[in-house]
């Protein structure tokens, strides 16, 4: 008798799982056709559709970051901006001017450039200069 009852209390939870899932799969896909758009395309970060709002938003780190950590930031999206032709950002706190494989950053700590093989820091502080082959 016992052995009845748990088959029967197993069986009916597995019918109530199974339609749960085909409940939620169901609401999914009428979420994705009323609204004409899958969660994914909402959730997904909205990226700059220029180059001056993508320098933009780059700039605003220069507020927070040393100018170290700025320039080693900005030589990684230096590839992303070897894509475009004018690369050229200036506000009152920081300058991105890039040319020919140049990278040339001002702020009010200083200045750094790099070109391919070699990176230049200077502040008022120090002067930092690397060269890599």
């Amino acid at each position: 008798m016992k052995r009845i009852v748990h088959l029967g209390a197993l069986s009916l939870l597995l019918a109530l799982s199974s339609t749960a899932c085909e409940r939620m799969e169901q609401q999914s896909t009428e979420a994705e056709t009323t609204t004409g758009y899958s969660v994914e395309e909402v959730v997904e970060e909205k990226k700059p559709v220029t180059v001056q709002e993508a320098l933009q938003a780059d700039a605003q780190l220069a507020r927070t970051m040393g100018l170290e950590k700025f320039a080693e930031h900005m030589k990684s999206r230096q590839h992303y901006y070897q894509q475009f032709d004018d690369v050229n950002y200036e506000d009152d706190f920081v300058k991105i001017k890039m040319e020919d494989g140049k990278l040339k950053i001002e702020t009010p700590t200083g200045k750094a450039k790099y070109k391919e093989g070699e990176s230049k820091i200077e502040t008022d502080a120090y002067k930092q200069k690397t060269e890599t082959n």
